[in-house]
């Protein structure tokens, strides 16, 4: 177990945090499955990053997409600013959101969602945002090279 967790409540409490030492988490899932199974001991010190607003959002600066440490896979999907601008990120967050529904649709056919309730499901969800944006920077690559071939065929 970690010696010191502080839950942070600004973006300066987490720096200070931070500059001694501590781990920054905002659920800390890959922490416990990582001790769990004996890869990495958990750190010595944590902090919570959860409360911190300074880190939510998504926003255009200088025409370049910023994304706070925690936006969910729905605030990026649902920003008008990546709707309109950042396109080929919208069309794969879309990719990743409609095979996530499929494989919840399957795991509600089989009644697992009735096991493990629609909350941990959402849960599950939202920890697909991280491959989302894996896709998502893979597929705008590959949309600008689709756009450059048939702009010079």
């Amino acid at each position: 177990m970690s010696a010191t967790y502080v839950a942070a409540g600004t973006l300066a409490d987490a720096l200070e945090a931070m500059s001694t030492g501590a781990r920054p988490v905002a659920g800390g899932t890959d922490l416990v499955v990582g001790a769990r199974t004996g890869k990495a001991a958990l750190p010595e010190a944590l902090v919570a990053i959860h409360r911190v607003d300074e880190l939510r959002g998504v926003r255009e600066d200088g025409g370049r997409l910023v994304l706070g440490a925690l936006a969910t896979h729905a605030d990026i999907e649902g920003s008008a600013v990546v709707r309109e601008r950042f396109t080929a990120l919208a069309d794969a967050l879309g990719l990743t959101d409609n095979a996530v529904r499929t494989h919840i649709a399957a795991l509600e056919r089989d009644g697992i969602v009735e096991q493990v309730g629609m909350q941990e499901m959402n849960r599950l969800r939202e920890r697909c945002h991280a491959r989302a944006l894996a896709l998502a920077s893979s597929n705008t690559c590959a949309a600008r090279q689709r756009c450059t071939q048939s702009a010079h065929p």
